[in-house]
């Protein structure tokens, strides 16, 4: 009875002309490996809401910047990668804030991890120091 009734579906469905969906290369060129990383680039900002843009850096490569030349507070920060998610694939960008100089400090500040299309800013009610650095890592390999 058991064969009747699939072989029965597989024949009606072959009739309708009925195909099964299979996605294509393009659908997933996110995905697919690549040789070089892409440009990233990060905002830093005055206020706790990424509006009040007071700098902007970019590069292909890791990188620690030091943000002691403004004569104001920097609060929040947010970065973005060329066509793709930040933290998210082979061959990207990992971005953290530190409250230190020379990318060094301990406490939240030190270890909170930048998403692309987020701001960087007060999280669970936790006080926080002004950004004083934040360093760029690869993340995944590249191939």
């Amino acid at each position: 009875m058991h064969f009747n009734v699939t072989t029965s579906l597989a024949i009606m469905i072959s009739l309708a002309g009925i195909t099964t969906a299979v996605p294509t290369s393009a659908q997933y060129s996110h995905l697919e490996k690549r040789k070089e990383r892409p440009n990233i680039s990060v905002k830093v900002y005055t206020d706790d809401y990424c509006t009040d843009e007071t700098g902007s850096y970019g590069d292909n490569k890791p990188w620690c910047e030091n943000l002691d030349n403004f004569a104001v507070d920097v609060l929040s920060i947010n970065a973005e990668v060329d066509g793709d998610i930040l933290n998210g694939s082979n061959c990207g960008w990992t971005v953290f804030a530190y409250p230190e100089l020379d990318c060094k400090g301990d406490g939240p500040e030190a270890w909170n991890r930048l998403l692309e299309g987020s701001c960087r800013k007060d999280e669970l009610g936790i006080p926080r120091k002004p950004i004083k650095s934040f360093a760029v890592y690869e993340f995944g390999p590249c191939n």
